[in-house]
This record gives C-alpha cells, sequence and structure tokens, in this order.
C-alpha cells in the first residue's frame, strides 16, 4: 500500500502534544516543552532563568553535562572523549524500562547534580546540531537491532560568539531491544539521577525483561468505490514473542450518517455494552487448536472493515486495546476522507507488561 504523507494543515485536528512525522503521529518533544513552556526561540535568558537553579537537580529524566577535554592534541582522542562524554547518558535513558526518555543539557556546570553555572561549549568542539546528531547516531546501537532509531531532537542555545548550549531530548522508538555505547561497548541504565553501568549479565537479564511480543492491528485498503470503501483487517507482531491468548477490543467513533461493520473470523459485535462508542467488537484469537498464535514478523488477517457511504464522512476515531498473555497493548488511529481520498493515520502504540503495571 502506497503511504500517503501529511501536513499538519491537510489533516484537520490532531490531539494536543501530537504531530505528524512521515504520515505517522507521535508524541512532540515533552520535556524540553514541560522545561521551557516552548519548543523554539529558546535563549541563553531562558536557561539562566529556567534551569540554574537550586530545585532543578537532576534526575531519572534530566542531566546537565560540562564538556570536559583531556587531551586536545589528537583528533581521535579528543572526538572519542567527547562522544563518551554525550552518548553514556543518552543510552542510559533510552534504556529505562518504562518510558525510555531523557534530556540532556550540554555547557551546564553542576556540583551535587544541582547546576551551578553555564560553561558553554565551543564551535572547535561541537559546531552545530549537524555534527551533534552524527555523534550520537554514529555511536548508539542496539541488541536485537533495531529498526526505529531514538526520536532525536536538538535545539541550539547560543550564548556569545562561537559558543553554545545544546538541548538533546531523546526519546526510544522502539522499546523492546537494549542500547549500547559503540564507543565503549557498554550498556548503560538510567537509575534516579545517575547513569550506571551494565555488567554482561545484568545486560542479558535487561534484554530479557524486553523480550515480548509486540501485536497490534494494522488497517489497509483494498476497495475503493463511489459508495464504499473496504479495509483488509489484520493483526501484526513486530516483538520477538508470539502473540498468545489475544483478546481485543476495537472501538469506533464517526458521524450519525455512517454505516461501519468490521466482519470475519472470531469477531463478536459488543456495541450494545460499550455505549460510549458509536461501534464497538471484540476479537479473540491465540487460542490452538481454534486460532493460531500472533507470529512475530508476520501480518495474520482476521477480517474487513466495509464504511459506507463514503462520501465526505470526514473523520473515523479508533481506539484498540489488545490483551494478551504477558500485558497489553493500546493503540489509536484516524481514518482521514480527504478530498475522496481515504486513509488511515497511525498513532505510536504502546505495549505495556502486566509486571510495569503500578
Amino acid at each position: 500500500m502506497k503511504k500517503t504523507k501529511f501536513k499538519e494543515n491537510e489533516i484537520g485536528r490532531i490531539p494536543e502534544g501530537w504531530e505528524i512525522i512521515k504520515g505517522v503521529v507521535g508524541r512532540k518533544m515533552e520535556l524540553i516543552i514541560s522545561l521551557f513552556g516552548k519548543e523554539t526561540g529558546i535563549s541563553k535568558e531562558d536557561i539562566e532563568e529556567t534551569i540554574i537553579k537550586p530545585d532543578k537537580k537532576e534526575n531519572s529524566t534530566l542531566e546537565y553535562k560540562e564538556i570536559r577535554l583531556l587531551d586536545m592534541n589528537q583528533k581521535k582522542l579528543k572526538d572519542k572523549q567527547i562522544g563518551d562524554q554525550i552518548v553514556k547518558p543518552l543510552v542510559g535513558f533510552i534504556n529505562k524500562l518504562i518510558d525510555g526518555n531523557g534530556l540532556l543539557i550540554l555547557g551546564i556546570k553542576e556540583k551535587n547534580h544541582s547546576p551551578i553555572g553555564i560553561s558553554p561549549i565551543g564551535e572547535n568542539l561541537i559546531k552545530n546540531e549537524e555534527q551533534l546528531r552524527a555523534i550520537i547516531t554514529s555511536n548508539i546501537a542496539s541488541v536485537p537491532h533495531s529498526r526505529n532509531f531514538p526520536k532525536l531532537t536538538i535545539i541550539k542555545v547560543p550564548v556569545n560568539e562561537n559558543k553554545n548550549i545544546f538541548l538533546v531530548e531523546i526519546k526510544r522508538e522502539d522499546g523492546y531491544c537494549v542500547y549500547y555505547s559503540q564507543i565503549s561497548k557498554c550498556a548503560y541504565l538510567r537509575r534516579n539521577d545517575e547513569t550506571l553501568i551494565l555488567s554482561p549479565a545484568e545486560t542479558i537479564e535487561l534484554v530479557a525483561k524486553k523480550n515480548f511480543p509486540r501485536v497490534f492491528i494494522d488497517f489497509e485498503k483494498i476497495t475503493e468505490t463511489e459508495n464504499e470503501i473496504i479495509f483488509e483487517t489484520a493483526f501484526k507482531n513486530e516483538g520477538l514473542e508470539p502473540g498468545r491468548y489475544i483478546v481485543c477490543s476495537i472501538r469506533f467513533f464517526y458521524n450519525d450518517n455512517l454505516n461501519i461493520n468490521l466482519e470475519g473470523q472470531n469477531i463478536r459485535d459488543i456495541s450494545n455494552i460499550n455505549l460510549d462508542s458509536k461501534k464497538a467488537y471484540q476479537i479473540d484469537v491465540g487460542y490452538p487448536p481454534g486460532s493460531s498464535f500472533i507470529y512475530p514478523q508476520q501480518r495474520s488477517v482476521f477480517g474487513k472493515l466495509r464504511i459506507s457511504p463514503k462520501k465526505d464522512f470526514g473523520l473515523i476515531s479508533i481506539g484498540v486495546r489488545i490483551n494478551e498473555d504477558k500485558g497489553f497493548t493500546t493503540q489509536n488511529l484516524i481514518i482521514l476522507n480527504k478530498n475522496g481520498v481515504a486513509s488511515v493515520l497511525k498513532f505510536n502504540y504502546q505495549f505495556v507488561p502486566y509486571l510495569m503495571i503500578k
């Protein structure tokens, strides 16, 4: 299926705090906005007024770093020192089990985890955002290999001539692998206000903890006539474990003039007990011998979604919850009809292991 790219002004209302990235709806930079109240136009004065305070201590999602070099003469050694100071805390952030995000502020002096002043970075060390991004992306790897590099937002804050502060917000896109530094060949984990190195045994244990299924629903348009649109519906598993004993609920929210029907095997209409939505269905799969597990890297078709009439239905909002053997997945989608062409916007889905529910 051809993927359609959208601009924000082309798709109507997107929920607050989300943005369109290559046709996929994802979270905006959360930590920078929560700290400064904005995502652009951040100045040296904003840093001083917001950051340089005794109560702005480092924590599980925030670290300050003053770049210090022991040897400036050898380029290879200089690059290694710079990379290690930057990559280590970022790897620690994205290896956290729950949220996998963090904000590293480069160019801040700290003492006992509290910021005490500005120490801007000379452009002879880090010239711009592009150079910093290259340092980060070339020195972070994962086991198993991740198809999606963590989302990286870098903002340069000029301080004076040829010296800057950099805000680096990172958020993992793939929570099912363990990241490590290509420089030290070690994995790290953020705990409270410290970034700890993991032993080989701890790294293996962390990989095992992240070994889960990643089952979600995929909609693919297969037919579009004058009066009806039909989507093929399927389970996909991007995890490393089969999806077992799945109970999936799908809720649809749409205008009164539409008819929506989901038909196929193991599908039950539960609209009469889900009164907050227009239509609701339950799908039970992964119960051998009646239905097979949802195996990794496979697409398991289970039905068809029929929408009529086609003309100008606007937005259809879809909420999905998938409960399975080791945890549950929440997923939100929008089917958008723009200028007579129907497309699916995919919100990022999230799997939560039962062991991590507080």
